[in-house]
């Protein structure tokens, strides 16, 4: 009954991870105060997709319906009013002129105009929105254009690209399978590949593409195109050079829309000089810019920046450049295959190496800022504070720049900036679970800088052992660290000297050498006393633990590290405190105290919780499984076991000699009291937990809820979570729960592996159970 009503296309496949999106503007162009709707966003996001299927489900709402006109084939602005009125055979006439003469028609009815592809023709299409919106009271507009109208009573909607997952934490394949933008790529690769399916071989090549192609629907549809003469690890291989690959598109389709490169042509034709400039310059940012690093980066003269700020917002308002909020400023950033078409838009200029360099530049200086802010001068200062935390979440937002940065030195050879960098970054590193990254880039860097200053070299060779002595690799952390220990006397740096002395002590006695250890460690125990270096004092007392546990003492190692861990509190050294409790548990563990294990871990548990740390994480959570398994629950130590293996994975912490054996036994006494589908279970629904949600799950697993508080668990979830848990207790699906909180099946997947991991759940039949009984949601039994 529509055909009279409406001239949108019946779309020739199902729009895909779009059904929030549909709602959401369904239900924003109803109200009352929008008469314009423009849908912004970058070429092949899907405005012009999402538009005709919003104005599909918009039909029943208009009793004159619902008519869409092209624009994009137009380049004479003055073609504008024609264009609209040909969708409803409106004609000039002799009495009328034509824009007169749509006003004419258009004034009684109630119906929405869909107006697609403005941005080329965005002055015109404005007056001609403003002219008909103030003569024509029934009449709404739905326009998609790159760049807003900018006419009064505007509402714009930013059309995002796909959700997808995280290649570092897959889910579970079911999970997989409903992410938006994998959901979109295996529908478009079964067109030309029927046999084509998710399965364990390829689902991270699958992620990864989505996630190299920012979600980008026109670029994930013609990455799957490919899928009929190329595999998906091919595909991911050669997305270096996404413009050769993401080709061939629909014959039907628009020619802009047939090659990504075609797509970007198009907007890029339509920036001023000093527009393209700087959307070119800001390809250097791996990892989006603020304001103050593009200004410092991105002009001409870096002396005079004050056109950054009005180009990259007018470089937002036509969608090439996404705008996001990060800690109460913006960062920008351009979506990934963007960035190389920008990139190589930079590199044809000639201007590309000058950009680099100002970029590493900027870097250098920022990292050295804010590690001397929150670290101190010192190689190594207690941390941990909430200030100290936020600094170094500012240099993981811009980790990427960092690395690029660095490889900027690498590839000039410019091994002081190496250097530096790389000792700034160290501890940010360590701690936040890039141990490996971190000690090849500053092993690099020494390997090229044999004639830098040599306090510079002494502090490098101290960060590249200790990075070395968390990969578990000793002779090698031994070998740096008496590099430094050498360098550091010759300098009289005793505080360093002492840093040095404590790995390299560590690292010998797991050797076995535990007389070096000892030696090396009790020089470093009597300079921080000589020093008054309380804080140096606790971790050379502790240090020296381990070494004596290694070898078998564990008396005097709970002795050493009793004594240190008041010591490194004092100071409030957050990361030095985890890893004394951490081993104080562990002894406590060969002593078969399970409360003392269970006290310890849960305190370091909470410390790793105010940093925001992963490195010491897994072995807390080892711990606790330990604790839970010799509790008579072996379901929530396999869960706690799953959890810990996954960060191990993603954080490279590798597991000390001294725990080795407490792992395997406890990891095969799980085994072997659960059937095989149920330790399985467990194990994944804890596998793609966050570290965060691991630490909450963690805690909840040993922490009973509180007395007169029967759904105390629920605090761990947020508001949404909580009403997805309720339903899921009265027994809905996931395409129930979707339907009835009005979100897509997709979103329902993703909040019931977050109320499985924090409440520790290896079914939802147990979320089910708990709460349909009114109780707390327990862990798994």
């Amino acid at each position: 009954m529509f055909e009279h009503r409406t001239n949108l296309p019946i779309p020739p496949t199902p729009v895909i991870g779009r059904d929030d999106d549909v709602a959401a503007l369904r239900g924003q162009a109803l109200r009352g105060a929008t008469r314009l709707l423009t849908l912004t966003g970058a070429g092949g996001c899907g405005k012009t997709r999402l538009a005709v299927e919003v104005g599909r489900a918009l039909l029943d709402d208009f009793a004159d319906g619902v008519w869409l006109v092209e624009l994009a084939p137009l380049s004479d602005p003055a073609l504008v009013p024609q264009a609209v009125g040909a969708a409803f055979g409106v004609r000039e006439s002799a009495e009328h002129g034509r824009l007169e003469a749509l006003v004419a028609y258009l004034s009684p009815r109630a119906l929405l105009l869909v107006l697609d592809n403005c941005e080329h023709l965005v002055d015109a299409c404005a007056a001609l929105a403003e002219r008909l919106l103030a003569a024509c009271p029934e009449l709404r507009i739905l326009a998609t254009s790159r760049e807003p109208l900018r006419i009064p009573g505007e509402i714009t909607s930013r059309v995002p690209s796909l959700a997808f997952p995280d290649p570092r934490r897959l889910p579970p394949l079911p999970e997989l399978a409903h992410a938006p933008a994998v959901r979109l790529f295996l529908e478009r690769a079964r067109a030309v590949d029927a046999d084509l399916a998710l399965a364990p071989h390829n689902a991270l090549a699958i992620a990864q593409i989505c996630a190299r192609l920012d979600g980008i629907p026109l670029a994930i549809e013609l990455a799957a195109a490919r899928t009929h003469v190329l595999g998906v690890e091919e595909i991911l291989g050669r997305l270096g050079d996404a413009f050769r690959l993401l080709t061939g598109g629909s014959r039907t389709a628009p020619s802009r829309q047939q090659t990504l490169r075609a797509t970007l042509d198009w907007s890029h034709a339509l920036l001023s000089p000093p527009e393209r400039a700087l959307f070119a310059r800001l390809a250097v940012f791996a990892a989006g810019a603020t304001l103050e690093a593009a200004e410092a980066v991105c002009p001409e003269d870096p002396a005079q920046p004050d056109d950054v700020l009005d180009n990259v917002t007018r470089l937002v308002d036509k969608s090439l450049v996404v705008a996001e909020p990060s800690d109460g400023t913006q960062r920008f950033r351009l979506l990934e295959p963007i960035r190389q078409y920008a990139h190589a838009r930079l590199a044809a200029s000639g201007g590309l190496e000058a950009v680099r360099e100002r970029h590493a530049r900027f870097y250098l200086a920022f990292a050295e800022r804010i590690v001397a802010a929150a670290w101190g001068p010192r190689l190594y200062a207690p941390f941990g504070n909430p200030s100290q935390v936020a600094a170094f979440a500012r240099l993981g937002l811009d980790l990427d720049n960092l690395r690029a940065a660095l490889r900027w030195a690498e590839e000039h050879a410019d091994a002081e900036a190496g250097l530096r960098l790389g000792v700034a970054l160290w501890s940010y590193w360590f701690l936040y679970g890039y141990p490996a990254e971190g000690r090849r880039w500053l092993e690099s860097a020494l390997a090229h800088g044999p004639d830098c200053a040599p306090v510079l070299r002494a502090r490098a060779f101290a960060a590249a052992g200790l990075l070395a002595y968390a990969q578990a690799d000793y002779p090698r952390a031994a070998a740096l660290e008496a590099r430094a220990v050498d360098l550091f006397r010759a300098t009289g740096d005793a505080e360093e000297t002492i840093f040095a002395l404590n790995v390299l002590g560590v690292a010998e006695g797991f050797l076995g050498d535990v007389a070096a250890g000892r030696r090396h460690l009790e020089e470093a125990i009597a300079l921080a006393r000589a020093l008054g270096d309380s804080a140096n004092l606790g971790l050379s007392l502790f240090d020296l633990g381990k070494v004596v546990r290694a070898a078998g003492d564990a008396d005097e190692a709970w002795r050493l590290l009793e004594e240190g861990l008041p010591l490194v509190r004092a100071a409030g050294d957050l990361p030095s405190s985890v890893e004394a409790l951490t081993e104080l548990a562990g002894l406590a563990q060969d002593r078969g105290d399970l409360a003392q294990v269970e006290a310890r871990a849960r305190n370091a548990l909470e410390l790793l919780r105010q940093m925001d740390s992963t490195y010491f994480l897994p072995d807390c959570l080892e711990l606790l499984a330990g604790v839970a398994i010799a509790r008579g629950a072996p379901d929530r130590g396999a869960f706690l076991f799953g959890a810990a293996a996954a960060i191990r994975d993603t954080a490279g912490a590798v597991r000390e000699p001294s725990r080795a054996a407490a792992y395997e036994r406890q990891l095969a006494a799980a085994r072997a009291a659960l059937p095989m589908d149920a330790f399985a279970a467990a194990w994944d629904a804890a596998h793609t937990l966050s570290p965060r949600a691991a630490i909450d799950a963690a805690l909840a697993v040993v922490k009973p809820a509180a007395a007169g508080h029967p759904r105390g668990r629920l605090a761990l979830l947020t508001a949404r979570e909580r009403a997805v848990a309720l339903l899921i207790a009265r027994g809905r699906t996931n395409r129930q729960i979707a339907e009835e909180l009005v979100i897509a099946e997709s979103t329902v997947a993703i909040h019931v592996n977050h109320i499985l991991g924090k409440l520790a759940c290896s079914s939802r039949v147990q979320v089910a159970a708990a709460l349909g009984a009114g109780e707390p949601p327990e862990p798994p039994r």
